[in-house]
C-alpha cells in the first residue's frame, strides 16, 4: 500500500508563531522557578531577610513543582513527545494555567496599586501576570491547531 503525502494544514509561519509562543511560555516557568530554587536553598533577598520555613516553605516547594509542571506542558503543546497526551488534555492545561496565573497577577498588582507594595513585590506580581499572557496566547494557538 503507497501512503499519500498530506500537505501540513497548518501554514509555516502561524505554527512558527505557535511554537515561539509556547517556548516563550516554557522559558517564563523557568524565570519563574528561579527565585524559588533560590529560596528553598536558603536565600533570603525578597524575603526581608529571612529564611523560609514552615508553611511558606511548602508553599515554596509547590510553586517548584507547578513551575516544573507549566514548563513541561508549555513544551508538549510543540514537542513530538507531547502528542502522547490528548491535545484536548493539553489545551485545558495551557487555559487553566492561563487564567490561574492571569487572575494571581491581575489580583496582586491591583492589591499591590492600593496596600503599597514594594517595587519586588510589584514585579514578582507581574511576572505572573506576563506567564498568564504567555499561556494564554499558546493555548490560543493551540486550539486554532487543533481546528485546522
Amino acid at each position: 500500500m503507497t501512503r499519500v503525502h498530506r500537505p501540513d494544514p497548518i501554514p509555516a509561519g502561524r505554527r512558527a508563531t505557535g511554537d515561539r509562543l509556547a517556548y516563550a511560555a516554557a522559558a517564563w516557568s523557568v524565570v519563574f522557578l528561579v527565585p524559588h530554587a533560590y529560596w528553598a536553598a536558603g536565600g533570603t533577598s525578597g524575603l526581608d531577610g529571612r529564611a523560609m520555613d514552615g508553611a511558606l516553605a511548602v508553599v515554596n516547594a509547590a510553586a517548584i513543582l507547578l513551575s516544573l509542571l507549566a514548563m513541561v506542558l508549555a513544551l508538549a503543546l510543540v514537542r513530538p513527545w507531547g502528542r502522547a497526551v490528548s491535545r484536548r488534555v493539553l489545551l485545558a492545561g495551557a487555559w487553566a494555567a492561563a487564567a490561574v496565573l492571569g487572575v494571581r497577577g491581575a489580583g496582586g498588582l491591583l492589591q499591590g496599586l492600593f496596600g503599597g507594595s514594594s517595587a519586588f513585590v510589584a514585579g514578582f506580581e507581574a511576572l505572573f501576570l506576563v506567564g498568564g499572557v504567555l499561556f494564554g496566547l499558546a493555548a490560543r494557538h493551540h486550539r486554532r491547531v487543533l481546528r485546522a
